[in-house]
């Protein structure tokens, strides 16, 4: 059976990616839109929705592979059974919704050497599609609480969920890519020059993917000062017609800032660049920089090395 021959990178390519799950101004626009929620239910709530999103490209690969395995002939019967329970295992993710589970741990990349690599490209934009979908989706049914008042301004919250719809990428359809057979396999050196090609291009896919999810992690504070503000403004019938409209000001400025990814808010006033934040109690403050440091934690955890990633790099350490 074949199996994965690395590169010696993976160490240092892991080190740097995991740089990114902890510095807020690196950091993919979707999961910090749909983890605005103001409460732990509706964290709860985005998290569920944006599991939906689980097991969506492996699922692509498990229906590729199927298509390859049928216009193959040539291969062993071990080698034939191992693709057909990867396959099965896919497709268990896929209807489950949960983590592949490898029929061989040992071996858990092996699925790989099934598909091309403009199948794998295609497949990677297809799910990146897919993911930013899904979280315009969870964003508009979760990402703000200005949607459950009849008098909020929605313009600012709408801006936002556009600024994540204009940043969507255009996949590539597996489809318009012909079906043809699982190659038969290569020699040693055949395998070593091929899967130190295909890790260059697994290294900037998986780059690319902790990139946008460091992306995402942009303009979620303004956003929630945004929102406790809304809050606050609906709360508040007693303001004078001045300070509704000075309130009114700072919430646009706050959701414009969330939208252009940025860590601080563009003041309505720049003589007073913290007016928006100043306009919240001690208390309302606190509760906002708590509310911030859950979510940030939470949506960093998207940005961290997965399982498969980890068990990849201890592979490569044995096999050299």
């Amino acid at each position: 059976m074949k199996t994965i021959n690395r590169s010696k990178f993976i160490a240092v390519f892991l080190i740097v990616v995991m740089s990114f799950a902890f510095y807020p101004s690196v950091s993919t626009a979707s999961l910090s839109a749909g983890l605005g929620a103001t409460d732990l239910h509706g964290l709860t709530d985005f998290a569920n929705c944006q599991n939906q999103s689980i097991g969506y490209r492996e699922g692509l690969i498990g229906d590729r592979l199927e298509l390859k395995l049928a216009n193959t002939g040539n291969l062993d019967l071990n080698e034939r059974a191992f693709y057909i329970a990867e396959i099965n295992a896919l497709k268990v993710s896929r209807a489950m919704k949960k983590a592949y589970v490898p029929p061989d741990p040992k071996n858990s990349q092996h699925y790989m050497l099934g598909l091309s690599d403009n199948e794998q490209v295609a497949i990677n934009s297809m799910n990146s599609r897919y993911v930013q979908e899904i979280n315009l989706k969870c964003e508009q049914m979760y990402g703000g609480m200005t949607r459950y008042s009849s008098q909020a301004d929605l313009s600012g919250q709408h801006a936002y969920e556009n600024s994540l719809r204009g940043s969507m990428g255009t996949p590539i359809d597996i489809n318009t890519i012909p079906v043809g057979p699982i190659e038969k396999e290569k020699t040693s050196a055949e395998r070593e020059a091929e899967d130190n090609a295909r890790l260059k291009q697994i290294q900037q896919v998986a780059m690319d993917r902790y990139m946008q999810c460091a992306q995402n992690l942009k303009g979620m504070r303004p956003k929630l000062v945004a929102q406790a503000l809304q809050k606050k403004l609906d709360s508040s019938p007693n303001l004078s017609v001045k300070e509704r409209a000075e309130i009114q000001e700072d919430i646009t400025a706050a959701y414009v800032s969330a939208g252009k990814g940025l860590d601080m808010i563009e003041s309505a006033d720049p003589k007073n660049p913290m007016r928006a934040e100043m306009r919240l109690s001690p208390q309302e403050q606190q509760d906002l920089n708590l509310q911030f440091s859950t979510q940030y934690a939470q949506a960093s955890q998207g940005c961290m090395p997965t399982p498969g990633a980890t068990a990849f790099a201890a592979l490569q350490q044995q096999r050299q």
